[in-house]
């Protein structure tokens, strides 16, 4: 009885855990930063769709946040340049048709004061502005 109990308990806590780092986007949309403005606009920009993986996020469990990058290379060649903040969007309120990983959409939106969102430990820095999306479209070819 002691042992079901406490395997009982011990599942309760690693479903809670799991249910708290998968909603990690949301709770990162939830962050406000004192007079939060808009601070830039985007339009009609040429962006790539992707998941930031956190340290702790595994091919199983997948934690992070989705974002929108605009920088001028691949999002796969990113190496976080001074700029980071002005080229990695945090989007609040992104469709889940949208989340694929690498998808190119052309973007428009606003681009909000809330930044450093978005980290990784051991490189000690930290990126991502929150940007409220107003339009998103896939690329198609012909925008290229």
């Amino acid at each position: 009885m002691k042992n079901s109990l406490l395997f009982t308990l011990l599942i309760s806590i690693a479903v809670a855990t799991i249910s708290c780092e998968d909603d990690k986007q949301e709770r990162i949309c939830e962050t406000t930063c004192e007079n939060e403005t808009i601070t830039g606009k985007v339009e009609n920009t040429l962006g790539e769709i992707g998941f930031f993986r956190t340290n702790r996020s595994t091919d199983s469990i997948p934690r992070g946040a989705w974002i929108i990058y605009i920088g001028p290379d691949s999002l796969k060649n990113f190496l976080a340049p001074p700029n980071a903040d002005e080229i990695i969007l945090v989007p609040c309120n992104l469709n889940d048709s949208y989340k694929k990983d690498s998808l190119k959409v052309i973007v428009s939106g606003r681009r909000l004061s809330c930044c450093g969102l978005l980290t990784k430990p051991y490189l000690f820095a930290t990126w991502g502005c929150k940007f409220e999306i107003t339009s998103i479209r896939p690329l198609t070819d012909q925008d290229q």
